[in-house]
C-alpha cells in the first residue's frame, strides 16, 4: 500500500511545470527548468543520478547522454 500512495503522491507532485516554478533573488535564472538547462547543459556520456524520484530531469539532459544510471535511495 505505502509504495502505490508513494506513487501516486510523486505523480501528482510532478505535474507543475518547472517554468512556474519561479526562483527568487536568482538574477542569472527567473524559474527552475532554466536553472536546470543550464546546469544540465554541459553534461555527457554517462549519468548516475542519485534519488531520481518520478524521473523529473530526464527532460533537461542533453541528447549526447549514452548511458543513464539511477541509483534509487532506501531509507
Amino acid at each position: 500500500m505505502y509504495n502505490q500512495l508513494l506513487a501516486w503522491g510523486m505523480a501528482r507532485a510532478n505535474t507543475v511545470s518547472e517554468e512556474t516554478i519561479k526562483l527568487k533573488e536568482c538574477k542569472q535564472f527567473t524559474t527552475m527548468a532554466q536553472l536546470k538547462r543550464w546546469l544540465f547543459a554541459d553534461l555527457h556520456g554517462t549519468v548516475l543520478e542519485l534519488g531520481p524520484g518520478a524521473g523529473i530531469n530526464l527532460s533537461y539532459y542533453p541528447p549526447d547522454i549514452s548511458n543513464c544510471k539511477f541509483k534509487i535511495l532506501a531509507s
